[in-house]
């Protein structure tokens, strides 16, 4: 029996987009889980005897602002 050639064209495509939907998704989640890391990480920093406001800055501007949040 033949298959349906709308039929398996519509398939597919919406085979390939699930995949990509799903790629997108792990790498978006990965990169989060990247910054958060070494935004913990570059938190503890702070608090770490010799690493001064100067020394600080410059991480910040080597790293780019998503790996810092503000600490009140």
């Amino acid at each position: 029996m033949a298959r349906n050639t709308v039929i398996q064209k519509a398939f597919e495509k919406g085979k390939q987009e699930g995949y990509q939907l799903g790629l997108n998704h792990g790498e978006n989640r990965g990169i989060q889980k990247t910054v958060d890391f070494v935004a913990e990480k570059f938190a503890e920093l702070q608090e770490m005897p010799g690493i001064g406001p100067k020394t600080l800055e410059k991480f910040r501007l080597a790293f780019g602002p998503e790996y810092f949040k503000e600490i009140e």
